[in-house]
């Protein structure tokens, strides 16, 4: 049995995690959002006939951060600054954008307060936190892609690994569960650690984070699975002894 996105099996149903990006309402956060976008509103499809220029999603958090900074008052400045890192730019703003008045309806219409009900993930920078996600989700639908991605022969098999490592920057006695793709000798993020689909050499890479207690699984194997537990992962318990820096 194949797991689909919207699969629903006895219990309960299985969904992947859904997402609300602020320029265009695509299923990514909006720093992934690949639409080109109204200089004069920073929507994907310009309602309004704004005589602007197109302009990236790069570009758009740029224009807003300069509107953004623009509004917080001095006293706020620090205390916004250590809640909210540079990654999360989409999350600093909605927030700031809530917090204080004055900002003009185009910007508001930006960042919506989530409908009641609605358990889709709204202003988010990227899909966040969700590696186990990432990666089932690529085995699932993007296969394709990640043969072309590692240039490997339909006969090779793709696994989807789970396992613990120590991230750039991290305490060296403390690891995190991290999920990913192996095919042949190349192993595949799926966008937890480099924002999008990035071919790593696994030796390097396992020598460089310092990998350690992976399970490997086939489609078949993690598709039972998924369906078993109704979870996407992790499916194993962290080894005795091992240290987390944080719980998935």
């Amino acid at each position: 049995m194949v797991l689909s996105p919207h699969s629903t099996h006895r219990k309960g149903e299985l969904k992947m995690t859904t997402y609300v990006c602020n320029f265009c309402g695509g299923d990514h956060g909006a720093t992934e959002c690949p639409e080109e976008l109204c200089f004069d509103c920073l929507k994907s499809t310009c309602q309004c006939n704004c005589p602007g220029d197109r302009i990236s999603a790069g570009e758009a958090l740029e224009v807003l951060d300069d509107k953004v900074w623009e509004m917080i008052p001095a006293k706020d400045v620090d205390a916004l600054e250590a809640e909210f890192d540079s990654s999360r730019p989409v999350e600093f703003y909605a927030e700031v954008v809530n917090r204080y008045p004055g900002f003009p309806s185009w910007i508001r219409d930006l960042f919506q307060t989530p409908p009641d009900g609605d358990d889709r993930i709204w202003n988010a920078s990227r899909k966040y936190g969700a590696g186990c996600v990432f990666a089932f989700e690529t085995l699932l639908k993007s296969s394709e892609q990640v043969r072309e991605l590692v240039d490997a022969s339909e006969d090779e098999e793709i696994y989807l690994v789970h396992g613990f490592g120590r991230m750039p920057g991290q305490a060296v006695d403390r690891y995190t569960h991290h999920a990913w793709l192996e095919v042949g000798d190349f192993m595949v993020d799926c966008g937890t650690m480099y924002h999008h689909l990035t071919r790593l050499d696994r030796e390097a890479t396992y020598a460089e984070c310092d990998v350690c207690h992976t399970t490997r699984y086939t489609s078949q194997q993690a598709n039972r699975l998924a369906i078993e537990t109704h979870s996407f992962g992790p499916w194993e318990e962290p080894p005795a002894g091992l240290v987390l820096a944080k719980p998935e």
